[in-house]
């Protein structure tokens, strides 16, 4: 039996914000917190609070590219990515959550092996279907995104670990979750 388009997207993308908001509450305790939303790994990759906007921004994109521009819910919603502090990052994960809860298994069925044309950040034109838009582009880079900011906020001293990050995602299996996280 084949998996559903809202499993493998909506699903995916609200585990990963899931883990967001868990590993963003985590460092508001941190006494780096004022300056986490500007740490990165490297001088040429962007800051956490990119990371985070960038993720939010890829699963709305391809969400909407793969609902099609005739859907109930019209165009992806613009939203200005001016967050600066740990509150505007966890508040980005909470407007990203509840628009993709308003997307339903219904919104998505069929959508697999539509047509889809999207553009890329360097202008370059990509033509896939639905299946193709979400597990060859918004999964993998929301996924990536999340990663980084784990691993900007672990170089940063934030006590999380590798149950922090997995949680968000186990949690959405309907997955028992021990208390304290899981441990691996």
């Amino acid at each position: 039996m084949p998996i559903a388009l809202h499993s493998i997207s909506i699903q995916m993308y609200l585990s990963a914000f899931s883990t967001l908001q868990h590993l963003l509450a985590k460092a508001q305790s941190s006494p780096t917190s004022d300056t986490l939303p500007q740490a990165r790994l490297a001088p040429d990759m962007i800051p956490l609070s990119k990371q985070i906007t960038k993720a939010s921004n890829i699963a709305k994109a391809a969400t909407y590219q793969v609902l099609g521009p005739d859907s109930r819910h019209g165009p992806a919603p613009v939203w200005a990515d001016e967050e600066s502090t740990l509150e505007d990052l966890i508040a980005r994960c909470d407007k990203t959550i509840a628009l993709l809860k308003s997307i339903t298994p219904e919104d998505l069925e069929g959508k697999e092996d539509e047509n889809v044309e999207t553009v890329l950040g360097n202008g370059k034109v990509v033509r896939s279907d639905g299946k193709g838009i979400t597990l060859g582009m918004g999964v993998p880079n929301v996924m990536f995104h999340v990663g980084i900011a784990y691993a900007i906020l672990r170089a940063e001293g934030v006590p999380i670990g590798k149950g922090d990050y997995l949680g968000g995602f186990v949690g959405a299996l309907n997955v028992e979750v021990p208390e304290g996280g899981v441990k691996y």
